[in-house]
This record gives C-alpha cells, structure tokens and sequence, in this order.
C-alpha cells in the first residue's frame, strides 16, 4: 500500500491507537478507486517501478506460451460448445494479463497530488461510512479528487 497506517490516521484525525484493521479497508478502496481512474500503476517508489517494468516480458512470454498452450488443449474438445468456452477463456486470460502489462509499461510513482487524492477519497470513505443519513443533508459535495488526478489520467482511445 502506499498510504501508512500513521498518516490515514492523522488525516482521519483518529487517535493513534485507532485500530489498523477499521481503516484498512478504507485505505485499500482509497488507493484502489485513485488508481483505477487514473489507467495506470502506482508505485511507491522508482526502484518498484523499475522492477515492475524488468518483469514485463518474461510475464508477457510465459501468459503467450499458456495462451497458446489452452488454445491447443481446447482445440481437442469434441464439444463445440465446450470447446469455444475453453478459448473464450484462454483469450480473456491473455487480454487481462495484456491490460496489466499496459498499466505496468505506463505506470508512474506516487508523486504528493496523487497521495493527497488518495487521502480525500480516504477521508470521504471515512466519514461516510454508514449507509444512512439521520440528520443530515444528503446532497454530495465535491471533493476536488478528479481535478487532482486529471493531469495524469490516462485515457484510452477505442
């Protein structure tokens, strides 16, 4: 994770005895909903970066050589139906595995904005976390994180 148990609970103002395990959750859906609108991995730190970006074509040739060894297995189905569901499988396989490595070949390191989006959405979930309002206005207020991530988002094109 690239948020720590210390600054989620300085920016939720809880005490520093708050338990982990109740802000955990919301830590993982903050970092997980930043980085998902942005179309790209987030790494702590270039040297993780780096790592990640090594990695890429020794996972790419072993998720081509699976790939095309499901394809051959699925061709020796008898079951049309069956046989066709097995390649569906293996191309949806490879395809998530081909996402992966496009957000991993764009991926960049937490820079201060990004870390702050990711402490609003926090903050949000936090303060929101019941699923009920008594007393309370329920319009939505604009929180600022899609102005923050705007500039590093990226966005693909069909």
């Amino acid at each position: 994770m690239i948020l720590t148990i210390e600054k989620a609970r300085a920016h939720c103002r809880v005490d520093g005895d708050y338990p982990a395990d109740q802000l955990t959750p919301y830590m993982e859906a903050a970092e997980r909903f930043v980085i998902d609108y942005l179309n790209r991995a987030v790494y702590a730190d270039q040297s993780t970066l780096d790592t990640a970006q090594d990695g890429l074509p020794g996972s790419m040739a072993t998720a081509f050589d699976d790939y095309e060894a499901s394809i051959e297995a699925a061709k020796a189905i008898d079951n049309c139906g069956q046989r066709q569901t097995m390649i569906d499988l293996a191309s949806e396989k490879y395809r998530r595995v081909q996402r992966e490595t496009w957000l991993v070949i764009n991926g960049m390191v937490v820079n201060k904005t990004i870390e702050a989006a990711m402490l609003l959405v926090l903050g949000n979930l936090f303060a929101n976390r019941e699923s009920d309002l008594v007393g309370v206005s329920g319009e939505k207020l604009p929180t600022g994180v899609h102005d923050l991530l705007r500039p590093y988002r990226l966005v693909q094109m069909p």
